[in-house]
């Protein structure tokens, strides 16, 4: 920026008639002013109009000589800031709850583990399909059995030590198929394959 247009700025000098870029000579207020183009084609000062009609700042123009201390670009400086500390922020979150996801599906599948092995130190003919989180306290744990009922009050150990073990209440839940019939655990294993 030259030092007369830095003089007129901080002058406050309201108005100035300039020639813009577009050949017009205007009265324009000084603080509306965002630059020079030095293009041959159109050499001229810029509005913010102009610039965005030209779409300047898309192209990357090499021929601008911005304005930095006027209003427009500190304005336009400020924007950019926010939109990238908003863009820093949603990855961030996408991340976070990325994490968190995975977090809990190892936490999940610990519990599954640590079930399955309950039931198999009891000897119970059962699979532990999964265990899902109701809220902070309280667990469902889904099971296929050998047996084509709700047999859950049989495998009741499992769940017992599951909640002396955590400290949580688990309850069990014998899945289903899609007929409203009790899977057992032949089904499961194909369907697993």
């Amino acid at each position: 920026m030259s030092d007369k247009d830095m003089e007129y700025l901080k002058n406050n000098v309201e108005f100035r008639n300039v020639p813009l870029m577009d050949g017009i000579y205007r009265k324009i207020n000084t603080k509306a002013l965002v630059g020079k183009c030095h293009n041959k084609l159109h050499k001229g000062y810029l509005t913010v109009e102009l610039l965005r009609k030209h779409q300047c700042i898309e192209k990357n123009c090499v021929f601008i000589e911005k304005f930095e201390d006027y209003p427009f670009w500190k304005k336009y400086r400020n924007q950019q800031q926010q939109k990238l500390a908003l863009k820093t922020a949603k990855k961030t979150k996408k991340q976070n709850e990325v994490r968190q996801q995975e977090q809990l599906r190892e936490k999940m599948e610990t519990l599954r583990i640590q079930a399955q092995k309950y039931a198999d130190i009891n000897g119970f003919p059962m699979i532990i399909t999964r265990v899902a989180e109701i809220n902070e306290q309280e667990y469902v744990i889904n099971y296929v059995s050998a047996f084509r009922k709700n047999d859950w009050y049989e495998y009741l150990d499992v769940a017992r030590l599951m909640s002396r073990y955590y400290g949580k209440k688990f309850t069990l839940k014998h899945l289903k198929l899609p007929d409203g019939e009790y899977a057992v655990i032949d089904e499961w294993l194909r369907f697993k394959q």
